[in-house]
């Protein structure tokens, strides 16, 4: 839930829904006409999809999460995960797409540290952000994506969320 806040994916999060009913369920029309069980459905998929990353990140019941320390596997789930990937899209009102109105690479900094790790970046970072959006040049639509990503995917984000 923290990464989809954080990202401003739930609308995007609600239409992978949406398909994975429509995919998923031989039944849809069906259950698309009756506003109970559509939502009942939409709920256990919603479900479905979230144990995924409890699978991933969370630990082992009764083992404390003290001291964090993040896997290769984690790594590559956040990596390549196609759920992931929609949430950094820049569409349906999500950050990316907030940050991709944004000219001025301060401001891109300051909504992207204050979203993803609730506090304002340091001057250091605010440099690095510029400097990769100068590097990246004309494809700064994946350069936000990156950038969200890697806050998302940093022990700080983690340990706060």
């Amino acid at each position: 839930e923290s990464l989809l806040q954080a990202t401003g994916g739930n609308e995007i999060f609600e239409e992978q829904i949406e398909q994975l009913l429509r995919e998923g369920d031989e039944d849809y029309g069906e259950i698309s006409a009756d506003q109970e069980k559509l939502a009942e459905a939409r709920k256990n998929a919603r479900a479905e999809v979230l144990k995924k990353f409890v699978a991933q990140f969370g630990a082992l019941a009764g083992t404390p999460e003290d001291d964090y320390q993040p896997t290769m596997q984690e790594a590559l789930f956040f990596a390549n995960d196609e759920t992931v990937a929609g949430w950094l899209e820049p569409k349906g009102g999500s950050l990316a797409e907030q940050l991709l109105i944004r000219d001025d690479p301060r401001l891109v900094a300051e909504e992207a540290w204050l979203s993803g790790l609730s506090r304002p970046p340091r001057e250091d970072e605010v440099e690095r952000v510029n400097g990769y959006f100068k590097q990246r040049g004309m494809r700064r639509p994946i350069a936000v994506s990156e950038l969200i990503w890697s806050l998302a995917a940093s022990a700080e984000f983690r340990l706060n969320h």
